[in-house]
């Protein structure tokens, strides 16, 4: 009976060892809720009022979106989303914050893209009929 106890035990404390590697390894990798700043960073310096002028003049009327729950277009009424083309996602949020720094990249990201979301608004003159309030 000994015997069975003792394997028993090697055989948990395996099992214990690999858990405990596996989670000290995905400790270590790099998470797309938790974006790097040296990769987002543009967005702490971005003018929304500029950025939307020059996608105009490209042609690119889409509207800024967040990945919260899922893609959302801030400060703008859904029904007037008409597809899912008609936004460009800001790479790098969530709506998972596990640090102050993603808490201020996911909040300024949202801001920036309402202001962005109603400067584009007002270009289409549908600012009355769309903005969400």
């Amino acid at each position: 009976m000994n015997a069975y106890l003792y394997k028993g035990q090697k055989i948990m404390k395996a099992i214990v060892s690999v858990l405990i590697i596996l989670l000290a390894l995905s400790g270590c990798q790099r998470s797309s809720k938790n974006p790097p700043d040296s990769e987002y960073a543009w967005i702490y310096s971005a003018e929304p009022g500029i950025d939307v002028k020059k996608a105009i003049e490209k042609g690119d009327l889409r509207f800024m979106g967040t990945y919260d729950y899922s893609l959302s277009v801030v400060g703008v009424k859904s029904e007037c989303v008409e597809s899912r083309d008609n936004i460009n996602p800001i790479e790098g949020t969530s709506d998972v914050w596990g640090s102050y720094e993603s808490a201020k990249f996911n909040t300024t990201a949202r801001l920036y893209a309402e202001h962005y979301n109603i400067a584009l608004l007002n270009h289409l003159d549908k600012y009355d009929d769309c903005v969400a309030r």
